[in-house]
């Protein structure tokens, strides 16, 4: 484990190369890798270090999954995706407080925001 903290993107990377598969590695800055491509999260917050929050990622990664997206555009989505829904749920709640269910509540906003600045930026020259 304090390998992996160390040296999580060659740690992660190697893991994948050798299991043939899509590792996320969830931390205060997350990793994600698929031997062919590395992706690194900061999006989050503390409030997120609890029982259930790795279930809301994993239950999103999956939804996004099963909408067509590759495992690993998924997992980077996803990952944005929770930890944005955590920022946001701590401007409004503690983040100390927050829970999965708190996640899940703020899931949407998350996305609605996201797409609207997907918009602006694709209106712009």
């Amino acid at each position: 484990m304090e390998e992996i903290l160390a040296n999580g993107l060659n740690a992660a990377k190697e893991f994948s190369v050798r299991h043939g598969l899509t590792v996320l590695l969830k931390n205060a800055v997350s990793v994600i890798e698929n031997g062919e491509k590395s992706c690194v999260n900061e999006r989050g917050t503390a409030g997120q270090a609890k029982g259930g929050t790795g279930d809301v990622l994993s239950g999103v990664i999956a939804g996004l999954c099963a909408s067509g997206l590759s495992v690993f555009d998924s997992a980077c989505a996803g990952a944005y995706l929770v930890g944005y829904a955590a920022e946001l749920a701590g401007e409004k709640i503690s983040e100390y407080s927050l829970t999965a269910t708190d996640l899940i509540s703020y899931l949407g906003a998350s996305f609605l925001r996201i797409t609207e600045n997907a918009d602006e930026e694709c209106g712009k020259d």
